[in-house]
């Protein structure tokens, strides 16, 4: 049997770090993606340091930045996990105010799964 049809968990992902690049691409101001990429071309060649990797996430939360961008990109992460046969997910994320207030997100995180869930 291939690993690819092995349904699998994922015990620790972080929300900020795991929205699909497609689904960034598709939402992203065109200079907020072209600085997402460069950045991301810098980690994987290692020519930033281990703090300054973390900065990703600034450009991240720049766009995702509205409770309906959280929900939709909730989704899209959760279709594509079911597509590479994840059974079970850990999902982490600090609670943020992107105007409407913590619970606004965090019901934004939950209608995001409710929505994959259910198709």
């Amino acid at each position: 049997m291939e690993i690819t049809n092995i349904p699998k968990i994922e015990l620790h992902i972080h929300l900020s770090g795991a929205y699909p690049e497609d689904y960034l691409k598709k939402i992203a101001k065109k200079e907020d993606y072209i600085q997402l990429k460069n950045f991301l071309k810098l980690i994987n060649a290692r020519k930033i340091d281990y703090n300054s990797v973390f900065n990703v996430f600034n450009i991240i939360n720049r766009i995702v930045d509205n409770e309906d961008k959280v929900m939709k990109g909730v989704y899209q992460l959760c279709k594509n996990l079911v597509k590479e046969k994840i059974i079970y997910m850990e999902l982490r994320t600090g609670l943020k105010d992107l105007g409407k207030g913590k619970e606004a997100y965090l019901r934004a995180i939950i209608e995001g799964i409710r929505k994959a869930e259910f198709e």
